[in-house]
């Protein structure tokens, strides 16, 4: 009897035992106070951080230009009669930040839009010898040879594009006209290629193949006389485009792919068809 009582209350204090060591373990556990003070959720939070972060929110702004033309005039004339009219385009160039790119922009388009001393000189010698052949009558509408050139900014954000015309008159019906697109690099300066302003240069340009046929299938039956297929596929590596705010243009000028009375032949591929195609600086 005394051994089973013995045994009893051994029992019941092993008992006791146990559950204090149970209710210690609840009240402290070494391994979740560690993982609690380690835990970067309770101290810091990266994520909100670097999203208000000033250096990395914020993007540079793209470069924009200023550009404005004056118009210089000059003519040559011998004993009352006009022999040659000339007008140049002096462009005045500014991009804040970028002096030196501004610079060699404004030297590229003044180079591009000015009638040469020679150019006159030839023509004024031309218009002299044509002169003396006229008849009386015809020398009462004589007006003279003329080269005359202008120039239209068509975008000025991120790049600058300028569309410039040259319309000359040396005798015949009416006056030649023709264009041609300059593209430059804001932060630089550089006259810019169609490849140079590609991700997929051979893409970009069956890319204009391809919207060039589909604009002119809209054209009404003769209006358009020229080889398009051929224009479409080599307008790039001519001077014939620009970019506009709307997107990359191609054009002919009279007499290339339609009658000189048509005038120049514009078709604009929009930005939304050229991501992947041309730098993404220039699409967004």
């Amino acid at each position: 009897m005394k051994k089973r009582i013995f045994a009893l209350v051994m029992a019941l204090c092993l008992v006791f035992a146990l559950s204090a060591c149970g209710e210690e373990e609840t009240a402290e556990s070494p391994a979740a106070t560690e993982e609690a003070e380690e835990s970067p959720a309770a101290e810091e939070t990266p994520a909100a951080e670097e999203s208000t972060d000033p250096e990395t929110s914020e993007q540079p702004e793209a470069l924009s230009a200023e550009v404005t033309f004056e118009e210089e005039q000059s003519t040559v004339e011998e004993d009352g009669v006009t022999y040659m009219t000339a007008q140049s385009v002096v462009p005045i160039v500014t991009i804040e930040g970028a002096s030196e790119a501004a610079a060699a922009i404004e030297s590229a388009l003044a180079e591009r839009l000015t009638v040469t001393q020679e150019t006159i000189d030839a023509n004024v010698e031309l218009a002299k010898e044509q002169y003396a052949g006229l008849t009386e009558e015809e020398t009462a509408t004589w007006g003279g040879y003329s080269f005359l050139y202008s120039a239209e900014v068509v975008r000025s954000d991120g790049v600058l594009s300028v569309l410039c015309t040259q319309t000359s008159f040396t005798g015949g019906a009416h006056d030649n006209v023709t264009s041609f697109g300059l593209t430059f690099d804001l932060s630089t300066g550089e006259l810019l290629s169609a490849s140079d302003i590609s991700e997929d240069y051979e893409g970009l340009k069956a890319k204009v193949v391809e919207s060039v046929t589909e604009q002119a299938a809209e054209y009404e039956e003769g209006e358009l006389t020229g080889d398009i297929n051929a224009f479409a596929e080599g307008v790039l590596d001519t001077e014939e485009w620009y970019l506009s705010d709307e997107g990359l243009v191609v054009f002919a000028s009279p007499y290339e792919i339609a009658p000189y009375a048509a005038g120049t032949i514009s078709f604009t591929i929009p930005y939304s068809e050229l991501e992947g195609l041309l730098l993404d600086s220039l699409t967004a």
